[in-house]
């Protein structure tokens, strides 16, 4: 789980996802001291992204579908 860079406090799932929808990042709960995501993360998010959407779009001319259940 993520830690505040300032206190090394655990950060809770909702915070990270709250830090994650945000661009002015978010006051850490513990020290207040504001955090942002690292900007190798972003660029990691991003490309996780790209994929995510190929995928999808993909995904229709990919899948295989049975009459049975396996």
């Amino acid at each position: 789980m993520a830690k505040c860079a300032n206190c090394q406090q655990k950060w809770s799932a909702k915070d990270v996802l709250a830090i994650a929808f945000s661009k002015d990042g978010k006051a850490c709960p513990n020290c207040n001291e504001q955090q942002y995501i690292a900007s190798n993360m972003l660029n990691m998010m991003t490309v996780l992204g790209y994929i995510s959407i190929v995928f999808i779009v993909l995904f229709p001319f990919l899948i295989k579908l049975s009459s049975k259940k396996e």
